[in-house]
């Protein structure tokens, strides 16, 4: 282009340009099927290298320059922050929660699992039977809770608010947790609409509904059942869509 008397800097851009329009084109022809789909190859080649602008702006190589930059960006920034690492990782904090909030309940004992675990490695009947006995009690227990005859405390962790954690249904943790984390079996970005939603409405929408609501009461139950129904309704939906 200097030759002809172009200066460099103008050479330099219209360089770059071409470069851009044959790739533009490079990528239109990979999409096609053959060779009679879009421009011809020749007459392509003639047009990106001597009006560059024009063909980066002819409607075919618009059309296929695919979705905008922002639009891509959000979407990456979806799978991190939804995708089913991220659910995994969720699910696992709150299941860690519930069992941390049915220990300080004393619904179930970490020293008495934890010795069930070490009797089992050295003698598994006796292992077996020790399990069988914190089944029965953490049955027991849990009843007492259905029925109202041992009060709960809500969940106690250091940097998580009072007033948060009055919201916060014992059992809806337990259910949220095993809801987000059996989405993470699922890599499609349609179940984090069902499973988010069902998670939340889980673990708070008791509290947030009726805040003297008691865990695995009406209120409780009701919001524990929509939360486990959303997350199916999005299980089957994407079952019938395969």
């Amino acid at each position: 282009m200097e030759a002809r008397g172009i200066n460099m800097l103008t050479a330099r851009r219209k360089g770059r340009r071409v470069a851009e329009a044959s790739v533009a084109l490079a990528a239109q022809f990979r999409r096609s099927a053959d060779g009679s789909v879009g421009l011809p190859l020749m007459n392509a080649l003639l047009r990106a290298t001597e009006r560059p602008e024009e063909f980066l702006a002819s409607p075919e190589i618009v059309e296929a320059a695919g979705p905008p930059a922002w639009r891509e960006a959000l979407a990456g920034v979806a799978r991190v922050g939804f995708g089913p690492r991220a659910r995994f990782l969720a699910g696992g904090v709150l299941l860690a929660g519930f069992l941390i909030w049915m220990e300080q309940n004393r619904i179930i004992s970490a020293d008495e699992a934890k010795q069930a675990v070490l009797s089992a490695t050295e003698d598994r009947q006796k292992g077996a039977a020790e399990a069988g006995d914190i089944g029965r009690k953490l049955a027991a227990n849990v009843q007492n809770v259905a029925d109202a005859a041992t009060e709960t405390r809500p969940l106690e962790i250091g940097p998580l608010s009072p007033s948060i954690a009055r919201r916060l249904d014992g059992f809806g943790l337990g259910v949220g947790g095993l809801i987000l984390v059996l989405s993470a079996a699922s890599a499609g970005p349609r179940m984090a609409a069902f499973a988010l939603p069902g998670a939340l409405i889980a673990v708070l929408g008791a509290g947030v509904f009726d805040p003297s609501a008691r865990t695995l009461g009406f209120t409780s139950l009701v919001a524990m059942a929509i939360g486990a129904g959303i997350f199916a309704l999005g299980l089957a939906l994407g079952r019938a869509r395969r």
